[in-house]
């Protein structure tokens, strides 16, 4: 009852405005501080990359498109590591000469290192922790990844015939993932 009281009273000098034969009305300025997860939370960030994602459900076939890759050839694919992703042809619909994945998964830069895979660093302005390897057992194929704390997100090029050449396999790759990467909004 107290506290009802209280309210009452309290509500009642505010729309009185608190006169003690003054005219001008008492005004009160009060300022916030946020705390530090208020103020984190403030900050510009990227929920798409903050965990693990399907990118043929979250990028459209325009931005795969401006970050380099041809038609998708394939709705989506469940593909070992706990992955999510879809594959797609050249930009050039005449040139079969290989395909893409771009993916994300639930490994990292280690579990490949801890597999005898030699990783290289092929960072990006964007991107300075990007690397490629090459896939077990795959000649033709160089994966272009970006760990994050969650997985990677991948893009992989196969080409048939080809033997493991980093430059010819991998520049590609590395840079239709940067751009990936930059159309969501990220810069790791």
């Amino acid at each position: 009852m107290r506290r009802i009281c209280l309210l009452v009273c309290g509500i009642a000098l505010t729309v009185a405005g608190c006169t003690s034969g003054s005219t001008t009305p008492a005004t009160v300025t009060v300022t916030a501080t946020p705390t530090s997860e208020e103020a984190a939370s403030t900050e510009p960030t990227n929920d798409i990359l903050a965990s693990q994602f399907h990118p043929c459900e979250v990028l459209t076939q325009e931005q795969f498109e401006e970050a380099g890759l041809g038609d998708r050839l394939n709705e989506s694919a469940q593909i070992g590591w706990g992955a999510l992703g879809c594959s797609f042809g050249k930009k050039d619909p005449a040139d079969y000469s290989g395909t893409w994945l771009v993916s994300t998964d639930q490994v990292n830069r280690k579990r490949f290192e801890d597999l005898n895979v030699a990783t290289l660093d092929w960072g990006t302005s964007r991107n300075p922790e990007l690397y490629v390897h090459q896939l077990p057992d795959a000649e033709g194929q160089c994966e272009a990844a970006v760990d994050y704390e969650w997985g990677r997100f991948t893009v992989d090029y196969y080409e048939r015939g080809v033997a493991w050449n980093p430059e010819a396999l991998c520049s590609e790759a590395a840079q239709i993932l940067d751009n990936l990467i930059f159309a969501l909004g990220g810069e790791k």
